[in-house]
């Protein structure tokens, strides 16, 4: 999943997600067909519905678990083929 809003399996050419510009990325991993990111300490996932902790499918970066980053940020996050994991 690569965030820009398609469902391509392969870019050759790296691109940039617009969703993450100017702000500072700590972390990031990549599932079979989702990723996650924490950014400014907030969580935010991408991806196929059920596996990128959204309701969706969601090709851009979406925040989630707002209600546990605004007391402690997140700083590390973890992913294997179907599951990810945050502290």
């Amino acid at each position: 999943q690569l965030g820009v809003a398609s469902n391509n399996e392969f870019s050759a050419t790296p691109r940039c997600l617009e969703e993450l510009l100017g702000t500072k990325v700590t972390d990031i991993a990549a599932g079979q067909e989702f990723s996650v990111v924490i950014r400014n300490g907030h969580l935010f996932a991408w991806g196929r519905a059920g596996l990128n902790g959204t309701a969706s499918d969601s090709y851009h970066p979406k925040q989630i678990a707002a209600e546990f980053s605004a007391s402690v940020p997140f700083r590390s996050v973890v992913a294997s083929a179907k599951f990810g994991a945050a502290l």
